[in-house]
């Protein structure tokens, strides 16, 4: 549970901003919902079977709850065409509301993006959408536990030079949140893709980044969020 002064803190200071990519930065549901749903077909499963597990986990785990009975190899031919698929140029991929002005508001050494996903989607996403790529990038491939463990989170903060308790997480799903509470960071979630309650567990949760007055004071970042969430 989170305290009523947490809730209740609408500015907030931190030295570094952790921040995921789809959902939060860059809308790719589309894309996301298409490349599974092609996967569901191929397989003769029913879509029902992957839609609660798409987002903020990584692919090869999706697979492993929705299609359990994959042998390894099935599963790494599935594996390598869905991410395929997601970095098809011609799918639709946009920054969210607040996204950009977010990103040029505090310097490039005090912010990092983790994903669920592989190199190859996120360039293509950042790309796609407009966004800076930062200089710190981690990926599934860089840790041996995805969300919702804390290793991504840990291994950012640890890029960046940064304690991960001096640093805010901002996500999108319920995974996202518990990574980054897991990794002892104060979580700021956006509600773009999953419901309140399935973010309950996260410090504070807004609507979407434009809801967000970013400023850098004083060699720390000073966010301002709405008073009214």
């Amino acid at each position: 549970m989170n305290s009523v002064a947490e809730r209740a803190a609408r500015i907030v200071t931190t030295d570094a901003l952790l921040l995921d990519l789809d959902g939060t930065l860059v809308d790719t549901t589309e894309a996301f919902e298409a490349s599974w749903r092609g996967v569901a077909a191929g397989l003769d499963l029913p879509w029902g079977a992957f839609a609660p597990h798409i987002h903020g986990i990584p692919a090869a785990e999706v697979l492993n709850r929705a299609a359990p009975g994959l042998s390894p190899a099935e599963h790494q031919r599935t594996l390598e065409a869905v991410l395929l698929r997601q970095a098809d140029p011609d799918l639709p991929v946009r920054a969210l509301p607040g996204a950009r002005g977010l990103l040029q508001a505090i310097p490039e050494d005090r912010w990092a993006i983790v994903t669920s996903g592989d190199l190859r989607l996120a360039t293509a996403s950042l790309s796609k959408a407009g966004l800076p790529r930062p200089r710190i990038l981690v990926t599934i491939a860089d840790v041996a536990r995805g969300k919702p463990e804390p290793d991504p989170f840990l291994l950012a903060a640890e890029l960046l030079g940064i304690a991960a308790d001096r640093c805010v997480v901002i996500e999108d799903s319920a995974a996202g949140v518990s990574a980054g509470r897991a990794a002892g960071a104060r979580v700021l979630a956006v509600r773009t893709t999953h419901s309140v309650a399935e973010l309950a567990d996260a410090t504070w949760i807004i609507r979407d980044l434009s809801e967000i007055h970013a400023e850098w004071v004083g060699d720390r970042i000073q966010l301002q969020l709405p008073a009214n969430d």
